[in-house]
């Protein structure tokens, strides 16, 4: 046997995040049939902790001497559909990541039992010092009465973070912050499992939340295909999401915000409804602006760990080359659908009737040009009104404008993935009516006849578009000289 404290240094190096580390914890409360999960932390008390309460099946005696053995000896068939375990070393490795020591109190058939790993007490008895507690001490910790009115049910006390105190100068703040971090991690990794747990932290549910929008309008899913190997199916299916202004505030909340959709770009791999890896294309595509409405959820059955090379975190796999191929044609069609949807996103405002300031203009040899729109009311206005001098003018600074468009900083910019916020007002509504009425007035020079013919032109170009449905309260406001 190698010596304890060498072994437990080395599985506490596995290289577990905090978000992580919770995540494997609330597998095993799946794995129980758990229906709610309950974590509980506080960073003020003389013993901070972090604790996660099931209400799941619980263990026996001999079933919790096996969950803190190191490496279970139980027969993993992978039959069981919400069995979420890899290597049956999650709960050791995954609290000892975090923690120098960690308490597991379980109930079933109305018999509660605790046992304790504590590395301190390991090191100072250089054995495997698994400490059983005695009814007293199962009572002192910290939500040990969560279980008293549980038919079954198992809880993972997490104490002495000794990681997070040597790097931080504010350990309380440090460790809310992770615990933040965690209930947004657990709420898109066990997303789909929202509506059969009820899983919360501090008394506070974490959100709903869906990475793929199903059942909403403006998101394509395309087919979902079947691939056999090794005796076993994975189901690829590739989405195209809807573009940021498609999007309403509740499908901007599911998905995780709007700037979800070009960070999270790529295959959302699934392990028995558990979601392990997202937000990549693991080579098989680079992150562009082209591709970022393009998401593929693939579904892995618990069999298949393997070939995936999936690792004791369960977060990170590598796609076998076989399946590999067979992946890329579903995937592909979400590209395609992505690339064509951004590439030609003028051309649904422009069918819609709304006028366009810039024209785009097809040329031979796979050329293109931007040009401006000369019939813009206030550009059109203008011709009318200036000298043969002025109009030469404007003509020649309008002509250096659409020469020196910075289109090389500006393919720079988007591989980069840098916003480009040129063509999103940052004014209000308000600001945009006025604006719009001033407009008017000076196109209409003070003639109430012709303010509706302007105004009914201004609000056909899609700088004035979105106040359409205002059109008569605007009207009304250029009439009355409202400010």
């Amino acid at each position: 046997m190698p010596l304890p404290e060498m072994m437990l240094a080395g599985l506490r190096s596995i290289g577990y995040e905090f978000e992580t580390a919770v995540a494997d914890i609330i597998d095993n409360s799946v794995a129980a049939q758990a229906s709610s999960v309950d974590v509980f932390f506080d960073s003020t008390t003389a013993e901070p902790y972090f604790a996660i309460c099931d209400n799941g099946s619980g263990m026996s005696d001999n079933e919790l001497d096996s969950a803190m053995d190191f490496g279970t000896k139980k027969d993993r068939s992978f039959t069981n559909p919400r069995d979420l375990g890899r290597f049956g070393l999650g709960l050791k490795t995954a609290s000892l990541s975090q923690c120098r020591r960690f308490y597991v109190l379980t109930k079933k058939l109305g018999i509660v039992l605790g046992s304790c790993w504590d590395l301190d007490h390991v090191i100072e008895t250089k054995k495997w010092s698994l400490i059983n507690l005695t009814d007293n001490e199962i009572a002192s910790l910290p939500h040990s009465d969560y279980l008293a009115d549980k038919d079954s049910g198992t809880i993972v006390i997490w104490e002495n973070f000794d990681k997070i105190r040597d790097s931080s100068s504010d350990f309380s703040s440090a460790l809310i912050s992770r615990a933040n971090f965690a209930e947004s991690y657990c709420a898109l990794v066990f997303h789909r499992f929202y509506n059969s747990i009820k899983i919360s932290f501090n008394g506070r549910r974490i959100k709903k939340m869906d990475p793929f929008l199903d059942g909403f309008d403006n998101v394509v899913p395309l087919n979902r295909e079947p691939i056999v190997f090794n005796g076993s199916t994975i189901f690829v299916q590739a989405y195209r999401m809807p573009a940021a202004c498609d999007l309403s505030q509740e499908e901007k909340d599911l998905i995780g915000g709007v700037d979800s959709l070009k960070s999270d770009q790529g295959l959302y791999l699934y392990r028995n409804n558990r979601l392990i890896l997202w937000g990549k294309w693991l080579r098989l595509e680079h992150k562009s602006l082209y591709t970022h409405l393009a998401r593929v959820k693939v579904d892995i059955p618990a069999s298949l760990d393997k070939e995936w090379s999936l690792d004791v975190k369960k977060s990170t796999a590598i796609i076998p080359d076989d399946i590999r191929k067979k992946m890329w044609a579903p995937i592909n069609d979400g590209l395609d659908q992505s690339t064509r949807r951004v590439r030609y996103e003028g051309e649904k405002e422009v069918s819609s009737g709304v006028e366009r300031i810039w024209i785009r203009k097809m040329l031979p040899d796979k050329q293109v040009t931007y040009t401006l729109n000369q019939d813009y009311p206030v550009i059109a206005n203008l011709y009318e009104v200036l000298t043969s001098e002025q109009k030469h003018l404007l003509s020649s600074y309008l002509r250096d404008v659409e020469n020196y468009i910075p289109t090389a900083k500006m393919r720079d910019d988007v591989s980069d993935q840098l916003e480009l916020i040129n063509g999103k007002d940052s004014s209000g509504k308000d600001q945009l009516e006025q604006d719009l009425i001033e407009t008017v007035r000076s196109l209409s020079n003070g003639d109430p006849s012709t303010i509706h013919k302007f105004l009914e032109v201004l609000i056909g170009w899609e700088k004035y578009a979105c106040l359409a449905d205002e059109k008569e309260k605007l009207e009304e406001r250029c009439k009355n000289g409202a400010q």
